[in-house]
C-alpha cells in the first residue's frame, strides 16, 4: 500500500445543508476529487446492511468498494464488523470529544483510538489508491468525526465548514424522505423536532468556528450554502484554490442547469445522490411559507447569535433565501 499522506476534504456542519450536492459537484470537476459520501456509515450500511452504493449497485457487488476493501484489508473485512462498530462508538462520538482532544486521554481510550485509527487510515489510503484521485471528499459532517479525521496519522485533512440558515435546516429535518438505498423495504430518513435541530446546529457550528475559523485557507474553508447556490462555480473555484489544485475546475453548468454525469461511489447521504442528468438550481422559499410560525420563532431565538454572525440578520424578518433545488 502507498504510504504517502492522503488528502481528505471533510465537509462538516449540520445535516440538510447541501453537502451531498456540493460533494457531487466537486466529483464532476475531473480526476482531482473522488466523493465517497458519508464514510462514517460504511461499517453498518455497507458491510452489514449492504445498502446501495451511489453507483446503483449494492455495496458488496460494487467493484469499486470491493477493490477498496481488498486493497485495504486483504480480504472482505479487517476484523469482525461488530468489533469495528464497538471501536467506533467507543472513540468517535461527541461525548468522547474531551478524551479525543485531551493531551492525556485514558489508557483504555487511547488503545481503542489507535486500533480504530489504523483501520480508518487504511481505508482512506485504499480509496486514494484505487480511485487515483488527489482529494477524497468525505461528507460525513459529524462534529466528532471532523476532529477524529484531523488527528489521523498519514491523513492531511482540510475542513470545509458548510452552513445553511438554521430555519431552513430545521424545516428540512421535519420532512418525510424515503431512503432509496434500502431496496427490500420502505424506510424513511429520520425526522427531528425543530428545537433539537436548532440546538445541534448552534453547538456544532459554534464548535467548528472556535476550533477551525482561525486556521489558514490551506486547512479550512467556510462556505454558506446560500452563496453556493447563487454561484456554484465560484464555490468550487474557492475550494480548489484553497486546496492548491492546479488548473481550472470543469463543471458542466449552463445557466441554472447543472449536468450530473458521473456516478459516484457514495455511502449514505441525501437520496439525491442517485440522481443523474440535469439538476435545476433555483430558489426555494418553501420553508419561509410553510414553516409553522411558532417553530420558526423558536429556532430563531435559539440560533440568533450565529444567524447574525453568518449574515442571516435580514433573514430575522422575511428575506428570501435560496438553496440547491433537490436538497430538502
Amino acid at each position: 500500500m502507498n504510504n504517502r499522506n492522503v488528502r481528505v476534504l471533510y465537509i462538516a456542519g449540520s445535516g440538510r445543508s447541501g453537502s451531498t450536492l456540493l460533494a457531487r459537484i466537486l466529483s464532476q470537476t475531473g480526476s482531482s476529487f473522488v466523493s465517497v459520501g458519508e464514510l462514517k456509515h460504511v461499517w453498518e450500511r455497507g458491510f452489514v446492511e449492504n445498502h446501495l452504493c451511489g453507483c446503483g449497485r449494492s455495496f458488496q457487488s460494487c467493484e469499486f468498494w470491493q477493490a477498496v476493501v481488498g486493497h485495504a484489508f486483504g480480504g472482505p473485512e479487517p476484523m469482525p464488523i461488530e468489533v469495528i462498530q464497538r471501536l467506533k462508538w467507543s472513540v468517535d462520538r461527541v461525548r468522547h470529544m474531551p478524551q479525543m482532544l485531551s493531551r492525556w486521554p485514558s489508557r483504555s481510550y487511547h488503545q481503542k483510538w489507535q486500533q480504530y485509527a489504523e483501520i480508518v487510515v487504511g481505508l482512506y489510503q485504499a480509496i486514494g489508491d484505487v480511485s487515483g484521485a488527489e482529494i477524497i471528499v468525505d461528507s460525513s459532517k459529524d462534529l466528532s468525526t471532523a476532529f477524529f479525521v484531523r488527528s489521523l496519522p498519514g491523513i492531511e485533512a482540510h475542513i470545509l465548514h458548510l452552513v445553511r440558515d438554521s430555519r431552513a435546516v430545521a424545516f428540512s429535518w421535519s420532512r418525510e424522505k424515503l431512503r432509496p438505498e434500502i431496496v427490500d423495504r420502505q424506510v424513511y430518513m429520520r425526522r427531528h423536532p425543530p428545537i433539537r435541530v436548532a440546538g445541534e446546529w448552534l453547538y456544532w457550528n459554534m464548535t467548528l468556528d472556535l476550533a477551525f475559523a482561525g486556521k489558514g485557507p490551506q486547512e479550512y474553508t467556510f462556505v454558506r450554502y446560500e452563496d453556493f447556490v447563487r454561484s456554484p462555480l465560484a464555490t468550487v473555484e474557492q475550494v480548489t484554490a484553497n486546496l492548491q489544485l492546479a488548473g481550472q475546475p470543469a463543471v458542466s453548468l449552463e445557466g441554472n442547469l447543472l449536468h450530473l454525469t458521473v456516478k459516484e461511489h457514495t455511502i449514505a447521504g441525501n437520496p439525491d445522490r442517485f440522481q443523474q442528468g440535469v439538476v435545476t438550481i433555483k430558489p426555494d422559499e418553501e420553508w419561509q411559507e410553510k414553516m409553522a410560525p411558532r417553530e420558526r420563532l423558536a429556532v430563531t431565538l435559539i440560533t440568533w447569535p450565529l444567524l447574525l454572525k453568518y449574515g442571516y440578520a435580514s433573514g430575522l424578518s422575511r428575506k428570501k433565501q435560496s438553496r440547491l433545488g433537490p436538497v430538502s
